[in-house]
């Protein structure tokens, strides 16, 4: 029974690592994913979508890459860890080549209050993967799994371009 647990236990952390577009690089967790479109359509709906979102408006596009940190963005969590209940920011690169893109997400910080004590000032914050990260590999917990898969949730979402209408 114990080896039908362990090996539940590792299926079931594999899927979940498998299942989003989270990886771990030089002990930090990054988002990424690859789409397919035409160069400069792709290019004019990006720009459209990035400038009228607060999120991403201070990015900037030179030479086939949008890069540049983004404004800070809250997300509705279900009883996060306290680190996650904050607002958080990003560093995002979009890279063209023919034909498609590539959206690369990291340094994904949630900004923390700021504490003030006697004269000292001390701004909380607290970096996804110091805080999802255990020994180079994503923590097991539920609200770890749960954050990423909000985040995921949210970015591929955020950067459909085109959403599907469904016409009954």
């Amino acid at each position: 029974m114990k080896k039908f647990a362990i090996l539940l236990l590792l299926v079931s952390s594999t899927v979940f690592s498998q299942s989003n577009n989270f990886t771990i690089e030089n002990e930090k967790l990054i988002w990424q994913k690859i789409k397919k479109g035409n160069d400069k359509q792709i290019i004019a709906k990006l720009s459209k979508l990035l400038k009228s979102e607060n999120f991403t408006n201070s990015l900037k596009y030179k030479d086939s890459l949008f890069s540049g940190n983004t404004n800070q963005k809250p997300l509705k969590f279900i009883k996060p860890p306290y680190w996650a209940s904050w607002p958080f920011d990003c560093f995002i690169k979009i890279e063209m080549k023919k034909n498609r893109y590539r959206i690369t997400i990291e340094d994904i910080v949630f900004r923390g209050p700021t504490l003030n004590l006697n004269t000292i000032e001390d701004k909380l914050n607290y970096p996804l993967s110091r805080n999802a990260l255990s020994k180079g590999k994503i923590k097991t917990s539920k609200k770890v799994r749960n954050i990423i898969i909000e985040l995921d949730s949210f970015f591929n979402e955020f950067f459909t371009i085109e959403k599907t209408k469904e016409d009954w």
